[in-house]
């Protein structure tokens, strides 16, 4: 039983088409370096605080955890394995 198509159906593609991208000039500009300034104290502070909630691990569970993530890409491994090595990150950060 055919009959005539409903009309949302029937409306030709180019009335359901997104509307064409807004120009170059709109797209926002980021600053330059110089104008951003320095990164407030208190981010950093919190940073360092977040990062020493991780502890530290032995040669031995680092060796375990390394084992896991190459043998069985055991996902909790790999981010125990992260998490714990980000003061080895703000270290050479900082350097």
């Amino acid at each position: 039983m055919k009959g005539p198509r409903p009309a949302a159906v029937a409306a030709p593609l180019a009335e359901s088409a997104a509307p064409p991208p807004a120009p170059a000039t709109s797209l926002p500009v980021p600053a330059p370096p110089s104008a951003l300034g320095a990164v407030p104290r208190d981010t950093l502070a919190r940073y360092f605080a977040e990062v020493a909630r991780y502890p530290l691990l032995s040669r031995e569970e680092e060796l375990e955890l390394a084992t896991r993530v190459h043998d069985s890409n055991d996902p909790e491994a790999a981010q125990k394995l992260v998490l714990s090595n980000l003061r080895l990150v703000v270290k050479i950060a900082l350097e």
